[in-house]
């Protein structure tokens, strides 16, 4: 829509849509926090789920310090691996999910799996807890 309204000379309402749209992920953004800072974490991630837009990385890491705040390690493991799907850089999600762990009482441990012996590139990840 933004680059239909650019191609035909309406740059102004381009820019009206743009802003209007981030308005409504910052809106879905704050609706995934009022969910689920009182706990309400399934419903939180059932709001993401079924968003019009497809949630961002950012999105996800809302839910993720609300999973710290409630102690949710299950929902808090499903929530990293989306984060890093859409940002396989971002290590602050392992952060998160390394002091989750350490909040309960367990020790959190990255293993790096391969096919090989050699570590490739795009290794996978697995995660595990060990009770301490």
């Amino acid at each position: 829509m933004i680059s239909s309204s650019v191609q035909h000379g309406r740059g102004v309402e381009a820019i009206r849509v743009y802003e209007l749209m981030k308005k409504m992920e910052s809106t879905l953004t704050r609706m995934v926090d009022i969910l689920g800072r009182p706990g309400n974490l399934r419903e939180a991630e059932k709001f993401i789920n079924n968003m019009s837009i497809e949630p961002d990385a950012f999105i996800w890491r809302t839910l993720l310090s609300s999973c710290k705040v409630h102690g949710d390690v299950e929902l808090g493991r499903l929530v990293v691996n989306k984060v890093i799907e859409l940002e396989p850089s971002h290590s602050g999600a392992y952060v998160t999910l390394s002091n989750i762990y350490a909040d309960i009482g367990a020790a959190f441990l990255e293993v790096k799996l391969t096919g090989s012996s050699e570590m490739s590139e795009t290794g996978s990840s697995s995660l595990m807890a060990l009770q301490v």
